[in-house]
């Protein structure tokens, strides 16, 4: 993330969360030079609670299950492939939702300067709070 320094020196801690596995995510941060926090919801127990989780159709779910060993969910008996959306929350510390990015299309991800933009709002929102 380019903002990431930015971001920091603003007062925010930065935490994502990937459906990774532990092993996946230690190679992701070793290859990309990740210096946040990444945590696994390999299980989507947090993608499912916040609604982000969706369920593939067949078709698409076959191609994942045969070339990219995606885990399944077990869904009332079913094995089905279940993915997160993307999604980015700015939130302080007591909990409360300052901003939100939630995009259907897995492809598409906030821009870096928006979401800079929200941070500072949402930082003056905090501050003002105190």
């Amino acid at each position: 993330m380019k903002i990431e320094k930015q971001l920091t020196a603003l007062g925010f801690q930065l935490i994502a969360v990937s459906p990774d596995s532990n092993k996946n995510i230690k190679d992701m941060k070793q290859q990309d030079g990740i210096s946040y926090t990444l945590l696994t919801d390999n299980k989507l127990e947090l993608s499912k609670a916040l609604g982000l989780a969706y369920f593939l159709d067949k078709e698409v779910e076959a191609k994942y299950r045969n070339k990219l060993g995606v885990p399944f969910i077990d869904i009332n008996g079913d094995s089905r492939v279940s993915l997160p959306v993307p999604a980015v929350y700015i939130f302080d510390q007591k909990g409360k939702v300052h901003y939100q990015y939630i995009s259907p299309k897995y492809q598409v991800r906030v821009d870096e300067q928006i979401l800079l933009k929200n941070a500072k709002q949402a930082m003056q929102s905090i501050k003002s709070m105190k």
